[in-house]
């Protein structure tokens, strides 16, 4: 997002800077909402919907409850070495690689987009095997689409596979994208980037809520 504010490039510049303004309405909208809900918290929790809510219980599987509710679980183990990781190796890669190993992990195709699309495609397959876990059309119906949206972001990482296979941009779609590629996160300015960083900080506010 800095890298955008700072840009040469007008396009990249004026979409970056609209994504913050919706950001901090957006933010300042939902902070008001949730000032809201705690003032009428009371009156919630004492209503017949809340306790009607309560009394059904929850629709997933009790060892997801149970892993959920727990503080040092598989979730934390994973995200926390992964910020280790990537915080050592922002301190570290300078002193400890040349310049050609860190062009081969950090550039287009190198290990890291590579690595990042392993992941997304990896985590589209485990959502598809979950689906068939769930216990209600819902929750599997959630863990399809979820999986859909992580093939499409696999996708995406990869500029849909165009650099290997070799073919060109669109001359459409090339105008407006600001790496001409085949993709739709480098679209407008960054606008798709912008929005998918914004969605998972509010995917993880809206989880933690909830949680």
């Amino acid at each position: 997002m800095d890298t955008s504010l700072a840009s040469e490039n007008d396009l990249t510049r004026n979409t970056a800077l609209a994504a913050v303004a919706v950001v901090r309405s957006v933010m300042g909208f939902a902070a008001a909402i949730f000032l809201l809900i705690a003032v009428a918290a009371p009156r919630i929790e004492a209503s017949s919907w809340f306790k009607r809510r309560l009394s059904e219980g929850s629709a997933f599987p009790i060892n997801y409850e149970i892993s959920q509710r727990r503080l040092f679980n598989t979730s934390l183990v994973i995200a926390g070495t992964a910020i280790a990781l990537a915080v050592t190796y922002v301190a570290a890669a300078e002193a400890v690689f040349d310049q050609g190993t860190l062009d081969w992990i950090n550039y287009k195709d190198g290990f890291l987009e590579w690595s990042s699309a392993a992941i997304l495609v990896g985590s589209s397959i485990l959502a598809l095997v979950f689906a068939r876990q769930m216990p209600t059309k819902s929750l599997k119906w959630m863990h399809f689409f979820l999986a859909f949206l992580l093939f499409v972001m696999f996708g995406e990482e990869i500029s849909w596979d165009q650099r290997q296979i070799g073919f060109q941009t669109p001359e459409q779609l090339g105008s407006i994208n600001v790496q001409n590629e085949v993709n739709l996160h480098n679209s407008f300015g960054y606008l798709f980037d912008h929005l998918f960083i914004v969605s998972l900080f509010g995917d993880a506010l809206f989880l933690r809520c909830i949680g």
